[in-house]
């Protein structure tokens, strides 16, 4: 027989277990309509800064900030991209690590659940960085998945009121057809 312990432990466990498979059903259910919304129609950029971009920004970035970037908010975040199918591209973006003295930040980047390539950055400045999008992995709608080496809050290492988990500073991602 149970101890009530044991019993209210267990009912404990079960109630967030439940919560947690309800909250994974909702963030793919919602996801999913965010991309059905957006039209088929192929850009070439998105800027970070402005706002007019949020529809193709699904999680893990934070707001923008002056007009010109944004920061990733945790250890991975997720955009949408029209593209012209089978066209081969090169992404290229413009970005920053959040700096912490003795960490590299590394992206692994993922495209419609494929690795299409992993990129070092270097601290200081923004700088670009650039992978090759080959022709068969293009669609009309394409997901981005990008994944980072750390995200640590500015709160819990310098004492600021910033609590977002920072990795890295977006300021655009463009897309050039090959």
């Amino acid at each position: 027989m149970l101890s009530k312990n044991t019993f209210r432990i267990s009912v404990i466990v079960l109630i967030y277990l439940i919560a947690f498979i309800c909250t994974v059903f909702l963030v793919s259910t919602l996801s999913k309509k965010q991309i059905d919304a957006i039209p088929n129609v192929p850009i070439n950029k998105i800027e970070f800064g402005d706002e007019k971009y949020n529809q193709y920004i699904l999680y893990g970035f934070s707001f923008p900030e002056n007009n010109s970037w944004r920061w990733t908010d945790g250890m991975k975040s997720k955009i949408v991209f029209p593209l012209k199918k089978n066209q081969k591209y090169e992404m290229i973006f413009t970005m920053q690590p959040f700096p912490i003295k003795g960490k590299i930040q590394k992206v692994e980047i993922t495209m419609n659940d494929r690795k299409i390539g992993e990129i070092e950055l270097i601290n200081g400045q923004y700088r670009e960085y650039s992978l090759e999008i080959p022709s068969n992995l293009a669609l009309e709608k394409n997901t981005f998945i990008f994944k980072y080496a750390y995200a640590e809050s500015p709160k819990k290492l310098s004492g600021s009121n910033d609590i977002r988990r920072l990795g890295v500073n977006f300021k655009e991602i463009r897309f050039q057809e090959k």
